[in-house]
């Protein structure tokens, strides 16, 4: 039985566009073909990993390995100029904040899997709360490691972190993979609080100037023509 809010349908693809940046262009084979490699060697190198974060905070694989691809193009990647780390690019900061008010936003527990990773790598996180969310210099040390170099690690913070940020956007009894997308790009209090309690379609949210263009372009790669979500269903990997 679902824990969680369900996440909206969509249609592949959900927006009549493609994602262009100079050569990185959505139509072309060689961009295409080249997208349909990354996801295969993500689902080869991480699909157990995935399958289980996945599964335990009822996202789906598609749409974690989208993100995966997105983020990191598959790669555990070192701590880029706005403190995200590893595969799911995911900040201290952001890991702090989302299991101290996990229960708060999402009405859950922390599934018992992910309480027991904690447990053997980071018990420390267990300790904080929502008014509370103090971690040592030295704790706060040993979690970016782990995300830098752990890949399990990782990946389950990232599914912590997109389950979340889809609870707190959710409007009208559903949570919205593209207000997802937003909040996990650009923040959770950022642009996003514009639409909070409201649905909004993806392609409202693409044109909306006030959102960054890389944050727009986050949703066509996701959502658009040949984007990643639609490549994933229609190659079947």
């Amino acid at each position: 039985m679902a824990k969680f809010t369900k996440i909206a349908d969509f249609q592949l693809p959900e927006l009549p566009y493609r994602m262009v940046s100079g050569s990185y262009d959505f139509s072309k084979q060689a961009v295409i073909d080249g997208n349909v490699k990354m996801l295969k060697a993500i689902k080869t190198n991480y699909g157990t990993l995935i399958k289980k974060w996945a599964d335990a905070f009822e996202l789906g694989e598609p749409v974690l390995t989208t993100f995966i691809a997105v983020e990191s193009g598959g790669k555990m990647v070192g701590k880029n100029s706005a403190g995200a780390m590893g595969l799911c690019q995911v900040t201290y900061v952001s890991v702090i904040e989302c299991v101290s008010k996990f229960k708060i936003i999402t009405g859950q527990n922390l599934p018992d899997d992910f309480v027991t990773l904690l447990k053997n790598k980071a018990p420390y996180l267990l300790k904080i709360t929502p008014n509370n969310q103090t971690v040592s210099s030295a704790d706060k040390s040993k979690l970016e490691s782990l995300l830098i170099s752990d890949a399990n690690f990782n990946i389950a913070m990232g599914g912590l972190s997109l389950r979340w940020i889809l609870e707190l956007t959710k409007a009208k009894g559903l949570t919205y993979l593209q207000k997802g997308i937003i909040g996990y790009n650009a923040g959770s209090y950022g642009r996003i609080s514009a639409y909070k309690g409201k649905f909004v379609s993806a392609e409202d949210l693409f044109k909306d100037s006030k959102l960054k263009k890389e944050t727009r372009n986050y949703i066509v790669q996701v959502l658009g023509k040949n984007g990643f979500l639609e490549l994933y269903v229609k190659n079947n990997i």
